[in-house]
């Protein structure tokens, strides 16, 4: 694993793939091994927390207030859930999490065309953004196998992250 890259080009697939079908990410999924669904597990949370730190989370200048921790990695999550463009730009020297975010209200024809476009990630039934396609996957990974990520959360790192792509 050590020449792989943090994000797999099969993780970046399931989520395009889940953002185009209307039955979204659930049956591709589904179709996952144990150990490839832990691994699509542990490379979105990788992939989340090298956006931005939950404890980190950027000021938003309209409502006067820094994000959560919850909130941030909801945010986190649902750039990640945008696509491998989306998550190289929000990782990039553009944005600057230390400065305030500007809610953008502006129509899609009007935003910056330096900033990718933002999709719906088909959940299954519902349409979902935020962190839908990490939690679809957390909650399939505990229907099917009993398992918690977040209780196993320390022991999966280890095992797909052994390098700490994290650090």
């Amino acid at each position: 694993m050590a020449d792989q890259p943090m994000i797999p080009q099969w993780v970046w697939d399931l989520l395009a793939r889940a953002r185009s079908e209307r039955e979204g990410l659930r049956p591709a999924l589904q179709a996952l091994d144990r150990q490839s669904l832990e691994e699509f597990i542990v490379r979105y949370h990788l992939a989340s927390e090298a956006v931005c730190e939950p404890w980190d989370g950027p000021y938003i200048e309209e409502r006067d207030y820094h994000l959560s921790e919850d909130s941030t990695e909801d945010l986190t999550d649902w750039i990640v859930a945008q696509g491998n463009d989306a998550w190289e730009y929000a990782r990039g020297p553009s944005v600057n999490w230390s400065q305030p975010l500007t809610l953008s209200s502006q129509p899609t024809a009007h935003r910056d065309p330096e900033i990718p476009a933002c999709h719906t990630v088909h959940a299954g039934n519902t349409e979902s953004g935020w962190g839908a396609a990490k939690s679809v996957a957390m909650q399939l990974y505990y229907d099917r196998f009993g398992d918690s990520f977040y209780d196993r959360q320390d022991e999966l790192l280890a095992k797909y992250d052994p390098l700490g792509a994290r650090d």
